[in-house]
């Protein structure tokens, strides 16, 4: 026992000294003309400043129309492009076909008629490359699967444009969606608006680059294991995982396994609140279990938080994402009079990952490997890590490493260990059940820091995941919500998460922290014509 605890000491104490060494000579090297803040052109139109409900209003109302709006944004997609690196492929041209038929649209029916049938007419949206859109890229950062196209778009696609949305690009992620960075050897790597030495996370990174940057105002990533969360946190903007199975994941790539489907989701990122709820509202199979209308009274809320992962000894979370959970509990309680506790233990969260990958094992899903096109027994990760060596593998060192962890996790002397995350999964449940009952929340960090420099979740990947992979499978709602920026001038953010079903709750939060933190904090200048301000 005591050799245990010494070498679960030993393994946090590393972490932190591996973590905050490597961001300390990152951020060092990064000073003077080599620092990668600041470096986005501003914001110079007033319409990339309104929220996607605002743009809908105005389009009805003919006081824009979509066509300009479509054209504003695609400039700003063509400006700040090539610093993020965030757009796979685009379809500008057809987006302002679309759109001069939605102001025809706009042209022959009252605005009342709008709102109801198509409430997101002549609004342009972007999505992750792996929700299909028709005829845009479908290789998923793979090497392998380079060239391919998609042949119709995704359900969740399909249904925001019968809303009227209008789809302007495909944006970037890691090779098939598998990190919480994205890095690709077919695209490149994206980077993070507020600074290019960092990354916007993943697998949605592409996503969360082009919202911070004001290159887009509605987005739709997925989540297995933080791919809306991570993104969403890392580039200051909102973004939702809803209860698991709400929305229909048909027309994801790759194709989620049987067994892993109900736990893969499909979300709004936005970078501001009030769109989260109209965009779920349009995603949901059945909105009615949502409850999205009916009022949210944030005074009888039980509000629960925690400011760690769950470390038995050293938590790895750094002192600006546990000042940001205690600002957070602490506006709720003078504000709102909410009451607050402190959850304790918070061990059941502790190596989460390893949660997931237990449930993944007995759900019958195949190891990571196996999503590569590769010979039966799948990719050797110690063959590969030699070839990246060599500067000759097909992989990513991010997809070589998840393949390498899956793959040991699965071995027969880890079986003991497999049965005891299934019970802790089932314990971690019951206990938050109970806690949050039907009207409480908890609040929690974001990661492990603000968003870290290019390659420094592959020191501590449990670390960064154990904070996001347990409400995958528990499937809960969990919303992100930014809360302000850090010295750095990095966005810091906090999440919320409460029961199945309960996402009325988490979305009421979001609302409520937008107007008392701010939100969304550019990550450049804006700098607005004078003469738009009667718009």
């Amino acid at each position: 026992m005591f050799m245990k605890r010494l070498r679960a000491f030993l393994a946090e104490a590393l972490h932190c000294f591996l973590l905050f060494t490597y961001h300390t000579v990152k951020f060092l090297w990064h000073q003077g003309q080599r620092d990668g803040r600041k470096r986005l052109p501003p914001i110079t139109d007033r319409i990339l400043i309104y929220s996607g409900m605002q743009i809908a209003a105005l389009i009805r109302k003919k006081v824009i129309t979509s066509e300009e709006v479509v054209r504003v944004f695609i400039a700003r997609i063509l400006e700040v492009n090539p610093l993020l690196n965030a757009v796979v492929t685009e379809r500008f041209e057809k987006a302002l076909e679309e759109a001069r038929r939605a102001d025809e649209l706009v042209r022959n029916s009252t605005p009342s008629q709008l709102a109801k049938e198509k409430p997101l007419l002549g609004v342009p949206i972007t999505t992750k490359e792996s929700n299909s859109v028709k005829g845009q890229c479908a290789d998923i950062g793979s090497v392998i699967h380079k060239g391919e196209r998609c042949p119709q778009d995704a359900v969740c696609i399909r249904m925001l444009r019968s809303a009227g949305a209008i789809p302007l690009c495909v944006t970037n992620v890691p090779e098939m969606t598998m990190w919480m960075e994205t890095s690709n050897m077919t695209h490149g790597r994206t980077n993070n608006p507020y600074d290019l030495h960092r990354t916007p996370g993943g697998s949605s990174g592409g996503e969360g680059a082009l919202l911070a940057a004001a290159g887009s105002v509605i987005g739709v990533g997925s989540d297995t294991c933080g791919s809306v969360r991570f993104p969403s946190a890392w580039c200051g903007v909102f973004g939702h995982k809803p209860t698991a199975e709400l929305i229909d994941i048909q027309g994801l790539i790759p194709e989620p396994h049987p067994g892993q489907a109900p736990f893969v989701c499909v979300g709004p990122m936005t970078r501001y609140s009030e769109d989260l709820s109209p965009v779920l509202r349009l995603l949901a199979r059945d909105p009615s279990k949502l409850q999205l209308d009916t009022p949210v009274d944030l005074s009888k809320l039980n509000v629960f938080y925690t400011d760690d992962e769950g470390a038995a000894y050293i938590s790895s979370v750094r002192s600006d994402m546990r000042y940001s959970v205690r600002r957070v509990v602490s506006h709720l309680a003078t504000t709102h009079g909410c009451e607050i506790q402190e959850m304790r233990p918070t061990e059941l969260l502790a190596d989460g990952f390893s949660l997931y990958l237990s449930m993944m094992e007995r759900k019958g899903v195949p190891q990571t490997r196996f999503m590569f096109k590769m010979p039966p027994k799948g990719i050797n990760p110690k063959r590969e890590f030699s070839l990246k060596a060599a500067g000759l593998s097909y992989h990513t060192l991010a997809a070589i490493r998840l393949s390498q962890i899956d793959k040991r996790y699965r071995k027969k002397r880890y079986a003991s260990r497999r049965r005891e995350d299934l019970n802790r999964l089932e314990v971690l449940d019951r206990t938050l059940n109970i806690m949050l009952g039907d009207n409480g929340v908890l609040i929690f960090p974001a990661g492990l820091s603000a968003a870290p420099f290019h390659h420094a979740s592959q020191l501590h990947p449990y670390g960064f995941l154990s904070l996001m992979a347990p409400f995958t499978v528990l499937k809960m709602p969990v919303t992100i919500c930014p809360i302000g920026l850090n010295d750095e001038g990095i966005p810091l953010s906090v999440a919320v998460a409460s029961r199945r079903f309960n996402d009325r709750l988490t979305l009421a939060i979001a609302r409520d922290l937008e107007k008392a933190f701010g939100g969304w904090r550019p990550p450049c200048p804006v700098d607005v014509y004078e003469e738009m301000g009667s718009k």
